[in-house]
């Protein structure tokens, strides 16, 4: 099979790199094979955007390709956390690739959250390749309320 000598330029915000060179000398340095002290499992980081509403604070997360059953969303205290896995399904030889930009394996995001919000009102849905994590918040504790004289 003859393979296309193709060049591919990333922009500066896509990779750092320092950290290309350096996995570029790991890998000639190990080779296939990774030393120890190297994680074992693919991890990767999805982009995620956080917003505030009047009555909600809105964290939604691109995850495309990862199913429903391989996401797991919970409270612990005031610290949301959101893991999951995506699965590389492709039946490719990695030596056919010409780009490899799509990252699989492991994911985990914790996020601190301020007290302002319900835990019992929280939902999380999953369309079109976004999760979409929905906190309602609960009134000002605080705030001021000027109460009429009858």
């Amino acid at each position: 099979m003859h393979r296309l000598n193709l060049k591919i330029r990333r922009t500066v915000s896509q990779k750092d790199p320092f950290e290309e060179d350096f996995l570029r000398w790991m890998n000639s340095f190990f080779g296939q094979q990774r030393p120890h002290f190297m994680p074992t499992t693919r991890t990767w980081t999805p982009p995620t955007d956080i917003y505030e509403t009047e009555n909600d604070i809105h964290i939604r997360m691109e995850l495309a390709g990862v199913q429903e059953n391989d996401v797991e969303v919970k409270l612990s205290g005031r610290y949301l956390i959101v893991r999951g896995k995506r699965e590389d399904t492709s039946n490719v030889q990695k030596e056919n690739y010409h780009l490899m930009e799509i990252q699989y394996g492991c994911f985990q995001r914790v996020f601190a959250l301020p007290e302002i919000f319900s835990p019992e009102d929280v939902s999380a849905h999953l369309e079109n390749g976004f999760l979409t994590i929905i906190l309602k918040k609960r009134p000002n504790q605080n705030q001021e309320i000027r109460i009429e004289i009858q």
